[in-house]
């Protein structure tokens, strides 16, 4: 069995804190993934892998913090 680090941890927390505040943003703004996704050329997957923290795209992270503050 692999045991996490507790940076790992901290770091998947926070992955997910930042992922939920994105989806609440995107509701209340009354957008989705998708939309955002076709807005900025990406795939929807490509936006989510991003939003949670498992991939890293500088034009959806560029777009999250202009329009979402995040």
């Amino acid at each position: 069995m692999v045991t996490q680090t507790l940076s790992t941890i901290n770091k998947n927390e926070n992955n997910i804190k930042r992922a939920t505040k994105i989806i609440y943003l995107l509701k209340v703004n009354g957008t989705t993934q998708t939309r955002i996704a076709r807005q900025i050329g990406v795939s929807k997957q490509t936006f989510n892998k991003v939003m949670w923290g498992k991939a890293k795209s500088a034009r959806i992270n560029n777009w999250l913090k202009e329009n979402l503050g995040v």
